[in-house]
């Protein structure tokens, strides 16, 4: 079709399907069936549902099944070229105002289908969203193969800064009873860090792997994980440390989705309800102490590392070991609903 091959625009290709129907014969299946049709001999799509034979004279034109095709090949062709691609291969991704222009010029050509409102149209699209996002949460592999892998490589990449207690046991109380817990970490900042404005208490880390490619397990385990860390700290415990008791003066979350290159992979996600989900529970925990142990890289090559809580950093350390305090009064805060004093 001449308006197909000539069309320079995407807006060349916008059309109103009532202007443009024409009845049609349309084979059904491969027994020699027919039915009686409106289509649009713009864009090739049917119009409305088929026709009683009886109520029309019969049709001169044959349905074209390969003028749709042409017409969404043309389309796609003509996005695509309205990206800009410069010498470096990097391309400019389309304006949101052409983005939008472009969907709603969509939605009107599936809008002139009888049958087809739009609510039905938001039902499609909210079903869309919801199955690419899930797509692409399951096609994300973490780098890490168990929460032993993560222990290893946190306690080794740590011990440049921090002293290192593994697996550390103590006594805390649940329900006002007394029991035995345990804390993947316990870290101390050696001298280099304190004089830098770092806290020579003790540091507490819970250590999770959540693998969120499985199927529920970004929202259970990230969940769990978390409110671990802040029992951890209402629990009152005492931590037996090399023959003594010590206590904590905070708790760190750490886990596969704390490295920045592997968290935008999830959280950039088409509708980024993950980073929402987020973001809620360490705001949360932020008020019981619970801040999380961040590397912005990968785990193979990160370039700093950082102490937040809820989005605000304590501290930051870089791999060519400068070092920044950040605000010293995101630890040891004691929070517990409204209190007289």
């Amino acid at each position: 079709m001449d308006h197909i091959e000539f069309a320079e625009t995407l807006e060349d290709l916008n059309h109103d399907c009532k202007n443009h129907l024409q009845l049609c014969v349309r084979n059904i299946g491969n027994k020699g069936n027919t039915s009686y049709v409106n289509r649009c001999t713009f864009c090739g799509e049917q119009i409305g549902n088929a026709i009683l034979k009886s109520t029309v004279e019969t049709p001169k034109a044959l349905f074209d099944v390969t003028l749709k095709e042409r017409y969404w090949e043309k389309r796609n062709e003509l996005f695509r070229a309205s990206v800009e691609v410069n010498s470096n291969g990097y391309v400019h991704p389309l304006p949101y105002e052409d983005f939008e222009k472009n969907l709603n010029g969509f939605i009107s050509d599936l809008s002139h289908i009888d049958g087809v409102n739009i609510n039905l149209i938001n039902g499609y699209l909210s079903r869309y969203l919801t199955h690419a996002t899930d797509v692409q949460r399951n096609s994300y592999k973490t780098p890490f193969s168990s929460e032993e892998d993560l222990h290893v490589w946190l306690s080794f990449e740590l011990s440049r800064w921090f002293y290192v207690y593994p697996e550390v046991h103590g006594v805390g109380y649940v329900n006002r009873t007394k029991k035995n817990v345990r804390l993947d970490l316990i870290i101390k900042a050696k001298p280099e860090l304190i004089s830098s404005g770092f806290t020579d208490k003790y540091i507490g880390v819970e250590i999770k792997y959540l693998n969120p490619g499985e199927r529920d397990g970004f929202h259970k385990r990230s969940s769990r994980g978390i409110f671990q860390a802040l029992s951890y700290w209402y629990s009152g415990a005492r931590w037996n440390l090399e023959g003594k008791d010590v206590d904590i003066c905070t708790v760190l979350f750490f886990s596969d989705l704390s490295f920045t290159d592997e968290r935008n992979k999830l959280f950039e996600t088409i509708d980024r309800h993950y980073r929402k989900y987020w973001s809620a529970y360490l705001s949360v925990a932020n008020h019981g102490n619970v801040g999380e142990l961040i590397f912005d890289g990968s785990s193979n090559n990160y370039f700093k590392w950082r102490m937040d809580f809820a989005q605000v950093t304590y501290f930051t350390g870089y791999s060519n070991g400068d070092l920044r305090m950040g605000n010293p009064n995101l630890i040891n805060k004691i929070r517990i609903g409204s209190t007289n004093s």
